[in-house]
């Protein structure tokens, strides 16, 4: 009698504890359980997730003298990051039948590349900027809705990036103008836009630039 008490006695405790898994919280996956560790590169834990993805297409209106260059695709979702790529005319004194047209590149990076600050650090430090020349201007305004941060910063080319906005070998020659921006959007990984052309071309194109960054638009 006492055995067959103990074994029904265990089967009850034994039913009870399968009832109740439902209800108990999974050991390690609170705020300071090791799941909290941000993964490599990621963001700290508790700031919120960067979408790894536009959640909306950027448009605009292209300049009359600008021209709208072929992009190769692979197929591959998170290669293909750059959605547009628009030459911009050389102005007549850097015309010299050597030079390549500057190229506007406009792209999207996974996981938003680091912050718009590290990002803009990044721009500024591959123009070496000549003792006594003015530095990088940083300016912020709102176009269309969207938070758009820029720079513009001329002197020697020092290069480094990821290729995009990056000028061809034959154009970096003399002082270039880097014109970079981000298109910050309220939900969703930023769009990043950058040119890097001659001095001289750069400048002629300045008015054409800021047009351009006020037609940006959401869609």
């Amino acid at each position: 009698m006492r055995l067959r008490l103990a074994i029904g006695t265990g089967l009850v405790l034994l039913t009870g504890l399968i009832g109740c898994n439902e209800d108990v919280e999974p050991i390690g996956l609170d705020e300071g359980g090791p799941s909290a560790a941000p993964e490599p590169g990621g963001m700290p834990h508790g700031h919120p997730p960067t979408p790894s993805t536009p959640t909306k297409k950027l448009r605009w209106k292209l300049p009359q003298t600008w021209e709208s260059l072929a992009i190769v695709k692979t197929g591959n979702p998170m290669a293909d990051i750059k959605v547009a790529r628009l030459a911009i005319p050389l102005a007549k004194e850097d015309f010299d039948g050597e030079r390549s047209k500057p190229e506007m590149t406009i792209s999207w990076t996974p996981r938003g590349l680091g912050s718009h600050d590290a990002n803009i650090r990044r721009w500024v430090n591959q123009i070496s900027v000549k003792e006594g020349r003015p530095a990088a201007k940083i300016a912020t305004r709102d176009v269309n809705g969207i938070e758009v941060r820029t720079v513009v910063v001329t002197g020697e080319f020092a290069g480094g990036g990821m290729g995009m906005g990056r000028p061809p070998a034959a154009t970096v020659t003399g002082e270039q103008t880097l014109y970079a921006a981000i298109a910050i959007v309220p939900e969703g990984a930023p769009y990043y836009l950058k040119v890097v052309g001659p001095k001289a071309t750069m400048a002629a194109a300045r008015a054409d630039i800021e047009k351009f960054i006020d037609s940006l638009r959401l869609e």
